[in-house]
């Protein structure tokens, strides 16, 4: 990671989407080829040169369009959806090569993923992104996603327990100090020999574990 990164996890819940969101959108990469198999039978790993296409960008800006004609608290209906959108987008754009139904199905699918799509249907912050609202896209996430929590609730089996999203100036050390074991809307961090040894091999203290 550059130090980007850093920035990144620092910044609200919001903002952190709408940087992976804008970032998907506007990028030649193509996801739903990791994992497949060429013709040498090799698996194709992430970060693969040729893991790109040039219809990549305007695959994902057209099915944003299309599932944005539905009126807003509707869905794709279930088993025909997404064959309808394929349909839709090559009648829009008949001169595509024949990899481009597959590059609007993977849209669907990733754009699901991202909270862009829920149950098949434009999310409010989906529906901005879709018409180039980013700022505005990031203020309709904001109220639906929960508040950042300060604390952890220590147990008495040397775990401590998130009852939300950490403040990165929490996360940090406890993530320094502690494994996670399960992630959710609340989160559980164990101690264990190993992860206190890592501490105290950062530097801290035995006084200072005591007083975080």
């Amino acid at each position: 990671p550059t130090d980007a990164f850093d920035i990144w996890t620092t910044r609200p819940s919001a903002e952190q989407w709408l940087a992976l969101a804008a970032a998907w959108l506007s990028s030649n990469r193509v996801p739903s080829l990791v994992g497949q198999r060429d013709a040498g039978t090799r698996s194709t790993n992430a970060l693969a040169a040729d893991l790109s296409s040039a219809y990549a960008v305007d695959a994902r800006e057209l099915t944003l369009q299309i599932l944005a004609t539905l009126p807003s608290g509707q869905t794709l209906a279930t088993g025909t959806g997404i064959a309808s959108v394929v349909t839709r987008a090559k009648w829009v754009r008949p001169r595509r090569p024949t990899v481009y139904p597959d590059l609007i199905a993977a849209t669907i699918a990733e754009a699901a993923t991202l909270g862009i799509l829920g149950a098949g249907g434009l999310s409010e912050a989906g529906r901005q992104l879709a018409d180039g609202n980013l700022t505005e896209a990031s203020n309709a996430l904001a109220p639906r996603l929960p508040q950042p929590v300060e604390h952890v609730l220590l147990q008495a089996d040397l775990t401590a327990i998130a009852p939300g999203p950490l403040d990165s100036e929490v996360a940090k050390p406890l993530h320094l100090l502690a494994d996670v074991e399960s992630r959710g809307g609340a989160s559980v961090h164990r101690f264990t020999r190993d992860s206190i040894r890592r501490a105290f091999d950062a530097g801290w203290a035995a006084a200072q574990v005591h007083d975080f």
